[in-house]
């Protein structure tokens, strides 16, 4: 195998390297987005329930966000699981 197609497989192990490192932190940021709405939900749906408890649609509308903050936090964190199992898959199955 002449030289430079030994560098050129070399500069595509490293290029492939790279691109798996990029997803990766990419999957955590977007892990981090998740967490950030639905901490944003869950205090939106706290802060309702402290201003106004004795409101009947306000309280309603708080659990709502409760639920769907604590639903959308679990999501993201899911999907990370899922998208890092399949870089370590990825991974793993090229060297």
């Amino acid at each position: 195998m002449p030289a430079n197609e030994q560098r050129q497989t070399s500069e595509l192990s490293l290029s492939d390297h790279l691109a798996c490192e990029r997803t990766r932190l990419a999957g955590e940021r977007t892990m981090l987005a998740y967490l950030r709405t639905a901490l944003g939900l869950i205090a939106g749906g706290c802060t309702l329930l402290q201003l106004f408890p004795n409101q009947l649609h306000m309280q309603i509308l708080s659990v709502c966000l409760l639920v769907v903050g604590v639903a959308l936090g679990a999501i993201g964190v899911e999907r990370f699981k899922t998208v890092r199992a399949q870089l370590r898959k990825l991974m793993d199955g090229s060297q």
